[in-house]
């Protein structure tokens, strides 16, 4: 049986706060996923979420 650990759907405060941090250092959003070791897809759908 394969076991699949819980997913962790939701960024924390913590993980945003780095986001934004990154971001602002001109980090593309495949190394802040890669450092956060979550989808690049979700970092675009959050980033998303901040531009008006």
């Amino acid at each position: 049986m394969l076991y699949i650990e819980n997913k962790r759907n939701r960024l924390s405060f913590a993980e945003r706060v780095i986001i934004k941090t990154l971001l602002c250092q001109k980090r593309p959003i495949l190394y802040i996923a890669r450092q956060l070791d979550r989808n690049k897809s979700l970092i675009y759908r959050e980033v998303k979420k901040w531009v008006p």
